[in-house]
């Protein structure tokens, strides 16, 4: 699948690319269940898993997988459940977002690519199939985190970088998993 990014160049606050470590993955060997972990993501993204686009405009859930702020369980908290989802109509997205914690609070950065990423899909709706009304976030553990932090935030956790930022970033609707 090829990464969708949400922001139009930096996200708020990066620092420069060169000052970050390079971002890395990691796929667990048994005895351990298949775990894909990500670290040190610096170009927050999207992967795209969409239903049957012959069904109209349908609903849409993001996906906002956990780690602790400090890595992403991208398989088990988070591609694993697109295709379910798919089955039941349901179009999905994954957010990548930025590990581990910057210099600021520990949520931040990753709310702050919730909110982009909500933005972003209900900007998109018509070109994705989607119900702009229908759009709910899916988040395990610090996921969770920061899925309530931006349902319930009434503005912008960055100033507005572009057109995509006046688009309403609030989900329709939320299911969280805290561990």
């Amino acid at each position: 699948r090829i990464p969708i990014p949400i922001w139009p160049g930096a996200a708020p606050g990066e620092p420069s690319p060169a000052t970050m470590p390079a971002e890395s993955l990691r796929i667990s060997r048994p005895p351990a269940l298949p775990k894909k972990e990500l670290f040190n993501v610096s170009s927050p993204s999207l992967e795209f898993f969409p239903t049957n686009p012959e069904k109209g405009r349908v609903p849409c859930i993001l996906i906002l997988p956990g780690g602790g702020f400090t890595e992403l369980m991208m398989d088990y908290e988070g591609e694993d459940a697109a295709p379910f989802l798919n089955k039941l109509g349901i179009t999905v997205f994954v957010l990548k977002y930025r590990v581990p914690i910057r210099n600021q609070p520990r949520y931040t950065a990753a709310v702050q690519d919730t909110e982009r990423a909500l933005s972003f899909v209900r900007a998109h709706a018509a070109e994705y199939y989607i119900d702009p009304h229908r759009i709910g976030v899916l988040g395990f553990s610090a996921g969770a985190i920061s899925a309530a932090i931006a349902e319930a935030s009434d503005r912008r956790a960055y100033p507005p970088t572009d057109a995509i930022d006046e688009v309403p970033f609030r989900p329709d609707f939320s299911r969280r998993f805290n561990a």
